[in-house]
């Protein structure tokens, strides 16, 4: 019996030492290249953006005041981010705005994952938790670059509808000049080669 104690008070001094001349070599490094610290600020963005990169998700929340949501910008989405740190561990709550006819369920758990594998890739930090909070739903918000698209669409197809009925107008306007030339039986029909495909079948028909 004192021969295995013996033997577990040895492994338990032999623990310690490990872990102090692990701690040791961290303090040295540290030392010889200085402290690297990452502001809470930067932690709350990168999950932020984490966040919005989920499909579904229309923007990042403040939570409610006076009974009224407020959304914020993308220049305020780090607010929506709160952070709880114990020792290199972090545990992060988002606020978000779901897009409305979503499945809530499917896009929180999407948003976990997000977070906690942007937190640990850039910033080294341990995540254990992601808390999601949804704080309402909400159409998505027509971006400017789907904007300028539309527009672009919009007015290549008021374009090629004017030229259109340029085309229409300046075709009857001859077909009519025809007409009237045939109706006062004093005309002299243009060479064939000058005429288009849509005069020569007019006059075919006439």
């Amino acid at each position: 019996m004192e021969e295995k104690n013996i033997k577990d008070t040895i492994r338990a001094k032999a623990a310690e030492a490990a872990e102090a001349a692990a701690e040791a070599a961290e303090t040295q490094d540290k030392e010889e290249y200085g402290d690297i610290r990452i502001a809470d600020e930067v932690i709350c963005i990168v999950a932020s953006l984490a966040a919005q990169e989920v499909p579904g998700v229309v923007g990042m929340s403040g939570g409610l005041t006076d009974g009224i949501n407020r959304f914020l910008g993308k220049e305020n989405a780090s607010k929506g981010v709160h952070l709880h740190f114990e020792g290199k561990t972090v545990n992060a709550s988002v606020y978000i705005v779901i897009e409305y006819g979503c499945c809530i369920p499917e896009i929180a758990l999407e948003v976990q994952e997000k977070v906690k594998d942007a937190i640990e890739a850039m910033t080294g930090y341990e995540v254990q938790f992601v808390d999601v909070n949804v704080e309402g739903v909400a159409k998505r918000r027509e971006s400017e670059l789907e904007k300028e698209s539309s527009s672009d669409v919009d007015m290549a197809e008021i374009l090629q509808a004017q030229a259109k009925r340029a085309e229409a107008t300046e075709a009857n306007s001859f077909e009519q000049q025809l007409v009237n030339l045939h109706d006062n039986h004093d005309f002299e029909l243009p060479p064939e080669e000058d005429m288009d495909e849509k005069h020569r079948k007019f006059l075919e028909e006439d």
